[in-house]
């Protein structure tokens, strides 16, 4: 294990040559001090660092059996960074070491690795927990009961459900979440429930409007958590618009970590892993990764708008079934997340869709680039579309060139070709301004973007070294529009006054009324 062979070179390094000759037989356990929660060991150990005396420490026990040089180090949700906890010379017998994790990020997911001189190390994973909270399904219909499974100590919560508004950000931190309740709320009493995870309903009011929502759970004791929800309507097609939420892109970014072996259950804990568990609770107190800087930037120019829209997850979007179905629904399907990872229903689906004459818009990047295919409760990475003959470009009329995790970005430049583009009318833009600020990952056109693809506006050489982020539009003879932002974000930045007033552009020209 890699973590593991890190560990022992950092004790190595540290140690003199004397004490490297031999390695004496350790014996590592731990606990909480108190009470175990479902699924702790003497390697695995569930704390709740909130100061109030009941879980808070891990508790470490090491024993050797004669005078040893001994080192105890941590990862992060069991990462390559290590940090030194503790590294003495100790005497033969039997040791304490109380370690207390930081309050925040919760829930998350820590490796302490204890080692002797020369010798192997070994592995103690530890949990800290909040108020962890996961819903059954990713949507819901209003009236429905949303099922949460709720891991936490907490003697208490009140529990209530936040619509999002248009009201201007008042943080940035991806572990809040604004929202205005909705419904009535209710206190639950968890005394005694703290051992293991538990089922919760919550009622949802029967006028909901489609949308997204976060059922909020807030503890006697402070400790809040959230989980997210999309409400659907009663009846697809009650709008004429339909607004699909990254879902599956969400849980493939969460590091949570219910299998409990210091990893998180997603492939981005170990590329060689091609699974991703769904219905688990987020990482940052429940909200999802990114979500306030990719995604409520939308919803909230939505609120403020009152879009009228019918708002699906993923799993919704494919199981519609076929992409005739789609277009007797809708007149216009937005995807404004970062929609990588699609099964081949919801591809088969859009694409026949855009076929028919329905219009699309993807208001991010890197989107349809992935094939997965559900089993359960597991999302499976099959292999990217292009390689299975289907590249995204011959769909969204751009596909995903590069990803440089953000270290540059640049603003769009208004192409000339697009001086006088509908998406620009009322922006004060013109042939070579500029707008926006955007990079992380970028989509160009390539040989299977449809003919007659332009580029409405472009960030030339994002990352330094060639590559363009451009922002594209195609017709098709059977009146299909396509749109694609070519980068992130455009949802991300819809609190600006000129994208925001680029989308009611683009909601205009492509939701029919």
């Amino acid at each position: 294990m890699r973590i593991l062979s890190l560990i022992v070179v950092v004790l190595a390094l540290a140690l003199s040559a004397s004490c490297a000759r031999s390695a004496p037989a350790l014996v590592v356990w731990a606990d909480n001090g108190t009470a175990p929660f479902l699924g702790d060991g003497p390697r695995v150990v569930t704390v709740s660092p909130n100061g109030d005396g009941y879980r808070d420490d891990v508790v470490v026990h090491y024993r050797v059996p004669a005078d040893s040089f001994v080192g105890i180090d941590i990862a992060h949700r069991g990462s390559a960074r290590l940090r030194l906890v503790s590294a003495a010379r100790v005497a033969a017998g039997e040791h304490v070491l109380r370690w207390r994790p930081p309050s925040r990020p919760v829930p998350a997911a820590y490796v302490l690795a204890v080692a002797t001189a020369g010798g192997p190390a070994t592995s103690i994973v530890v949990h800290t927990q909040g108020v962890d909270a996961a819903a059954g399904r990713a949507a819901y219909h209003p009236g429905d009961t949303a099922r949460l499974a709720v891991s936490t100590d907490a003697r208490g919560f009140r529990v209530d459900v936040l619509a999002i508004t248009g009201a201007p950000p008042t943080t940035r931190r991806n572990d809040k979440l604004q929202g205005t309740p909705v419904g009535s709320s209710f206190h639950v009493v968890w005394r005694g429930h703290g051992d293991r995870p538990r089922a919760l309903g919550v009622p949802l009011a029967r006028d909901l409007r489609s949308g997204v929502y976060f059922i909020r759970l807030h503890a006697d004791d402070g400790r809040v958590g959230y989980a997210p929800i999309v409400v659907r309507p009663h009846r697809l097609g009650t709008a004429h618009v339909a607004v699909v939420m990254p879902t599956n892109t969400w849980q493939a970014y969460n590091f949570y970590d219910r299998d409990r072996d210091g990893r998180g259950d997603t492939w981005y804990a170990g590329w060689r892993r091609h699974t991703t568990r769904l219905g688990r609770p987020y990482l940052n107190r429940g909200v999802p990764a990114h979500f306030n800087i990719y995604d409520l930037p939308f919803l909230r120019w939505a609120a403020r708008r009152d879009l009228h829209a019918d708002y699906l997850s993923d799993a919704d979007l494919a199981s519609i079934g076929s992409g005739d179905t789609l277009a007797r629904l809708y007149d216009f399907v937005v995807f404004p997340g970062h929609h990588e990872y699609v099964t081949q229903s919801a591809y088969d689906v859009v694409r026949r869709y855009r076929d028919l004459g329905g219009n699309l818009a993807w208001l991010s990047a890197n989107n349809f680039f992935w094939k997965v295919v559900r089993h359960g409760p597991l999302l499976e990475r099959v292999a990217e579309w292009r390689r299975l003959g289907r590249p995204e470009a011959s769909l969204i009329g751009v596909q995903y060139h590069g990803n440089d995790e953000g270290q540059h970005r640049a603003p769009m430049v208004v192409s000339a070709t697009a001086d006088d583009s509908w998406l620009f009318s009322g922006t004060g833009l013109h042939a070579g301004d500029t707008f926006g600020w955007f990079g992380i990952e970028v989509d160009g056109r390539a040989p299977s973007s449809p003919p007659g693809t332009v580029v409405l506006a472009s960030a030339r050489s994002v990352f330094g070294h060639g590559v363009d982020a451009e922002m594209t539009y195609y017709e098709t003879p059977f009146g299909a529009k396509v749109f694609a932002a070519g980068a992130f974000s455009l949802a991300g930045l819809a609190d600006s006054h000129v994208i925001s007033r680029m989308l009611d552009n683009l909601f205009a020209r492509m939701g029919r009324p």
